[in-house]
């Protein structure tokens, strides 16, 4: 379906849009996204959301943003409709306005001083979000649980094993299975507030340096390793994920911790810090197991339908991307390890 015929022109009236000029950003693979512009210049955000989203989310991201905004951290925020409200429903569809945020987003890490300040980004991001007494309007269940995947995975290859791709599928499947049984068990003791998805195209840059991120649907709560071990997934790979040549970057991995142990300014414990690593590997195979399983099952609710042939296809792909990075990370857990202790012992 083209944007134009996603795009709702009774939007314009709601939110007071007339004269304006849209021009569809395609990037996102969950929400629909148009740039709003007043006389060729950028004036605010449309979008659509994801019909996975419930309308509640806009109250979180309206307090969140607000909190954020009154302690000088750069995010973009809801414009109300003309009527003052956060957020417009046209046939079973939630639209809201966001305003602009200047700078550019990337598929992957371009050098050490972007990763530096995006590791930074995230720890003051951590630092505020947790000062903030609040409770989510909507509670998400964000988990990562590697152990609950690979089960899920086996369970898949025994009913889709006439799936057109079985072969190609289960062959990534085992290496992922054989290489999780050396994956020791994580106690979660304690749970943080986090952003939910820190992938590298939720950052907006100014040039090197890390701004402001975007798309806080996904704000809850989880263990704050598994949020950073998320992150050090997508920052760390010199590739992007629709790849499957992985390249995992050590210097990435040091300037990310150094950055994230100079903005988040004590707030992890020991035990937190610790499992950063471990919570970059685990992470990183889950992933790997969860895109062999859309695979097989081709009913995740978005892909790439301009770059692959079928969702199995893309999907594909992108588990053979995470296995080689999770390859990767295993062969460098001690030096990963050492690093991560010497960055927040020296804080």
């Amino acid at each position: 379906m083209s944007e134009d015929k996603l795009f709702d022109i009774r939007v314009l009236d709601l939110f007071g849009l007339n004269g304006c000029d849209f021009e569809f950003i395609n990037e996102g693979l969950i929400n629909h996204t148009w740039l709003v512009r007043k006389k060729g210049k950028p004036k605010s955000v449309i979008q659509r959301l994801n019909k996975i989203f419930p309308a509640d989310i806009n109250e979180d991201i309206d307090n969140v943003t607000k909190y954020f905004i009154n302690n000088d951290f750069t995010t973009p925020k809801i414009i109300p409709n003309i009527n003052g409200e956060l957020f417009s429903k046209l046939d079973e569809c939630i639209w809201r306005q966001l305003s602009y945020i200047n700078g550019n987003t990337y598929n992957s890490i371009k050098n050490e001083k972007q990763a530096r300040s995006a590791g930074s980004l995230l720890g003051n991001f951590h630092k505020i979000l947790n000062n903030f007494d609040y409770e989510f309007c909507v509670e998400k269940n964000i988990s990562h649980d590697v152990f609950i995947r690979i089960e899920q995975l086996k369970e898949t290859l025994k009913t889709k094993k006439d799936h057109r791709n079985i072969y190609e599928i289960k062959e990534i499947s085992d290496q992922i299975i054989q290489i999780s049984s050396k994956v020791p068990d994580i106690k979660v003791i304690q749970k943080k507030k986090t952003h939910g998805d820190p992938k590298i195209t939720n950052i907006i840059f100014n040039g090197d340096d890390a701004v402001s991120f975007i798309d806080l649907d996904t704000l809850g709560e989880m263990p704050i390793y598994h949020e950073i071990g998320d992150a050090l997934r997508s920052w760390c790979n010199l590739r992007s994920e629709d790849s499957k040549d992985s390249a995992l970057s050590l210097s990435f991995f040091t300037n990310i911790i150094e950055g994230y142990v100079e903005g988040s300014k004590g707030l992890l414990s020991e035990y937190e810090y610790k499992h950063i690593s471990l919570s970059f590997f685990m992470i990183t195979l889950e992933l790997s197991a969860r895109f062999c399983i859309d695979a097989l099952n081709e009913s995740y609710f978005h892909w790439d339908d301009t770059s692959f042939s079928s969702a199995s296809d893309h999907n594909i792909i992108r588990s053979k991307g995470q296995l080689n990075l999770a390859i990767q990370i295993e062969k460098n857990l001690d030096f990963l390890n050492n690093h991560t202790l010497k960055a927040f012992m020296q804080k």
